[in-house]
């Protein structure tokens, strides 16, 4: 889950695996932090519309906020909060002690706010420009009338390829049903990029400007940090859910169907 990835990755960047002075402090911020984790992985998979989803994430994130507001990992929680608009992001960043506002972290959530400029959830996806395996240009508006999966990976990426069965699975099920996945690769060089999708058995449509990260344009205009990443579009063209997991992304067209 994207929350617990990215909590785990700090806490490893603040302690360096090592036992110091603060590991009571530690410990105590990692038991809080994976109660708050499980709070919000509970309302992404809840039988409930995605408007309720974002209101009860947000709430969430701000009660927890309130109670620990020096504490930086709240930057992180926030910038994991990519289904949130872009005023429930600021909001929540006003809400963290700006006593922080140096924090390294704050970059993070900076970035999120960044994307939901032009990406957000519920709104209309931007009109971008793809370039596919043999050079032909297309637009992503064309394939209005699908529901479209926009799918960030590359070649390099070990968590993007591990999805990719659980992909495949999703794409059987609906390609006949009005779906599309269109894959954008951030990589750079062309053999391995060509390899990945033939070793994988992508049979779904793929682009790559093979200008690398954090050259790719479509990566850069749209903020994209990390991947996978993935923006579920419905027939409409208007954004569903942002990185997504498979389980996700299968509950979500089945309710457009």
């Amino acid at each position: 889950m994207r929350y617990i990835i990215i909590f785990l990755f700090i806490i490893i960047a603040k302690t360096g695996y090592c036992q110091t002075s603060n590991s009571a402090i530690d410990t105590a911020i990692y038991y809080h932090y994976t109660q708050i984790q499980h709070a919000l992985y509970k309302i992404e998979n809840a039988s409930i519309s995605q408007q309720n989803k974002r209101e009860k994430t947000y709430s969430t994130i701000a009660d927890f906020i309130r109670k620990r507001t020096t504490e930086e990992i709240n930057f992180s929680i926030v910038a994991a909060a990519v289904n949130l608009s872009a005023l429930q992001i600021d909001t929540l960043i006003k809400l963290i002690d700006t006593s922080l506002n140096k924090s390294a972290y704050k970059a993070n959530a900076l970035v999120t706010r960044r994307r939901l400029t032009v990406s957000e959830t519920g709104k209309p996806f931007p009109s971008l420009e793809l370039i596919d395996t043999v050079g032909k240009q297309t637009l992503i508006e064309n394939y209005k009338g699908k529901i479209v999966l926009i799918d960030f990976w590359s070649s390099w990426c070990g968590p993007c390829r591990q999805q990719i069965p659980a992909l495949k699975e999703i794409y059987k099920k609906y390609k006949n049903k009005d779906f599309e996945i269109i894959g954008i690769s951030l990589d750079k060089d062309k053999t391995a990029w060509l390899n990945a999708i033939k070793k994988d058995k992508q049979n779904w449509l793929q682009f790559c400007e093979l200008k690398g990260w954090p050259q790719d344009k479509i990566a850069r205009y749209l903020n994209i940090n990390s991947i996978p990443s993935n923006f579920l579009l419905d027939k409409n063209g208007i954004i569903l859910g942002q990185d997504l997991s498979p389980e996700q992304i299968s509950y979500l067209i089945s309710l457009e169907k």
